[in-house]
């Protein structure tokens, strides 16, 4: 939206500099290269500012690592909602789940589909002027093909290579109608209102985007008019207002007439190049400069907390990630001991509920954070590190493996005293003692949910529905759920760790509750129950 929102600021800025600076100019040439690429920056410029996530307002967000592959990670599964909880790879199973949309979703919807509108018009009138060329006589000439026109009062004009023109003004002994419709087809001119034709469907509801369209179609007619000598310009001046009693042509087409702006046409065919108007064009590149600032300038969208309140954040000093109040950014690696990259883990500023999780590749990033915070770094079936930043803005951090389970120690098999100097003996599988419940970090196979890790996210996509207190508090962060599986798969003892409050608490509790059987987990061979942590991260969009 922020993208969308600037490239629609970036048409109307530079459209209002070429109307007050460069308007009335006689470089007609200059001004169409200028209104040209100034098209292509409005779009390239605010794209600078871009950031990972930049679209997660129109799409929801997901990521559900695989806890098999990677035993000492526990899965995070990311709920994002805009009305209903659909992520992103199972768009198609969590339509079922939900029969209407949110007021934005058809908001965006109707925008689509009227810009749908105005692109199904440029393919009308383009079958439309094919259906010309193909029932009319053609007639090479000079590069250009002539389609000649049958009613007399059709005023000329061209499309691409194609001028479509009567045979009264074909015959004309001053031949201007023809060598102005062959200046648009050399110089590309349908290329330029197509071109526009496009952006307008794009930012059809920006009222600059038709003043910005209609400067381009002036632009192009003042090149072609420019051929004239100074001595015929009178003559082709009436020429112009008698070939106002034609008809109008179609809006993609390159017409020698054009009603709206025939006085304009006739005032710049008289306007002579001054050193005035080229200094005009030195200030293009401070335009540019501050264009660029104005665009692409950081983000000032609030910032919501995991406790639901809001606040903006505040601007860093050039040069630095340091903010006015001492408030940093920090960025940074979690890894093992083995320098394994660890996702999902936890990433809190002690005493405070503001926090993030670690990407698949185990990077974080915090913004707006004291520059004498302490962090905590925690992971299930890892130690819980604190550091202290001390003015640092980058923190690699590696987490030693807890090697315990979560109640008494297991103890698979002895060697007595008199065995001593014996071969080894490999223990035989034995069952776990009985009310045994492992960690899934020192267990050797994980359980596994019927449908591996897409059904998971299937269930609990269909099933979570987001707190109506939670929305209206704009409440959001990360309820983290345990629950232990059984060995008979059953999950059981559902409890949270760590909650935010609102009802997203008791949803993430109730959703847990609802899985069915698992395939338990194995240690030595023997089905055992294993403890289980389930992250799941609730975004508001």
């Amino acid at each position: 939206m922020d993208y969308y929102i600037n490239v629609n600021i970036a048409v109307a800025l530079i459209y209002g500099f070429y109307h007050l600076a460069l308007r009335r100019s006689a470089y007609f040439w200059a001004n169409r290269a200028f209104l040209l690429s100034g098209l292509g920056l409005a779009f390239i410029i605010p794209a600078l500012n871009l950031q990972p996530g930049s679209f997660s307002g129109l799409l929801p967000d997901l990521s559900f690592p695989d806890p098999v592959l990677q035993p000492a990670f526990s899965p995070v599964y990311e709920h994002a909602v805009n009305a209903r909880p659909a992520p992103v790879s199972i768009v198609a199973e969590q339509a079922a789940a939900s029969s209407f949309l949110s007021v934005w979703e058809w908001i965006v919807l109707a925008y689509c589909f009227i810009s749908g509108l105005f692109l199904l018009k440029i393919f009308v009138f383009t079958h439309q002027l094919l259906q010309i060329y193909r029932k009319s006589r053609v007639i090479r000439y000079d590069g250009c093909r002539l389609v000649l026109l049958e009613n007399s009062r059709e005023p000329a004009f061209s499309f691409f290579s194609l001028i479509f023109i009567n045979s009264t003004d074909l015959q004309r002994t001053d031949n201007w109608i023809l060598r102005h419709e062959i200046i648009h087809v050399k110089q590309l001119h349908s290329l330029d209102i197509l071109l526009s034709e496009i952006v307008k469907a794009l930012l059809w509801i920006n009222p600059f985007v038709y003043l910005y369209q209609r400067a381009l179609r002036s632009v192009n007619e003042y090149v072609a008019d420019a051929i004239v000598p100074e001595d015929e310009k009178s003559d082709y001046a009436r020429l112009m207002y008698d070939y106002s009693f034609r008809n109008t042509p179609l809006s993609l087409k390159s017409s020698f007439f054009n009603k709206n702006i025939l006085k304009r046409r006739i005032t710049m065919l008289y306007q002579k190049k001054t050193r005035k108007m080229r200094v005009a064009y030195v200030l293009v590149i401070p335009f540019t400069a501050l264009l660029l600032a104005f665009t692409t300038g950081e983000s000032r969208k609030p910032v919501i907390s995991l406790t639901g309140e809001s606040h903006k954040p505040e601007t860093a000093e050039p040069g630095t990630n340091q903010t006015a109040s001492g408030l940093i950014t920090v960025s940074g690696t979690v890894t093992d001991l083995m320098n394994h990259t660890i996702a999902g883990a936890s990433i809190f500023v002690k005493g405070t509920p503001q926090g993030t999780s670690t990407d698949l590749k185990g990077n974080f990033e915090l913004r707006n954070i004291p520059s004498d915070a302490e962090l905590q770094f925690s992971m299930i079936g890892y130690q819980t590190e604190l550091i202290t930043l001390q003015n640092n803005r980058t923190v690699n951090i590696r987490l030693q493996r807890k090697r315990e389970r979560l109640d008494n120690m297991v103890i698979n098999g002895f060697i007595s005293s008199k065995d001593e100097g014996k071969p080894e003996a490999k223990p035989e599988p034995s069952p776990a003692p009985e009310g045994t419940v492992y960690n899934f970090a020192s267990i050797e196979k994980m359980p596994a949910f019927p449908g591996g890790k897409e059904k998971l996210i299937s269930h609990i996509g269909r099933q979570f529905q987001y707190p109506a207190e939670a929305r209206k508090k704009m409440v959001e962060g990360l309820v983290e759920v345990g629950f232990i599986v059984d060995e008979e798969g059953n999950v059981t003892h559902a409890e949270i760790l760590r909650g935010i409050g609102s009802g997203c608490d008791e949803e993430a509790l109730r959703v847990i509750k609802t899985l069915p059987k698992w395939e338990p987990g194995e240690q030595n061979g023997v089905k055992v129950a294993v403890y289980y942590v389930l992250p799941i991260k609730l975004n508001l969009n």
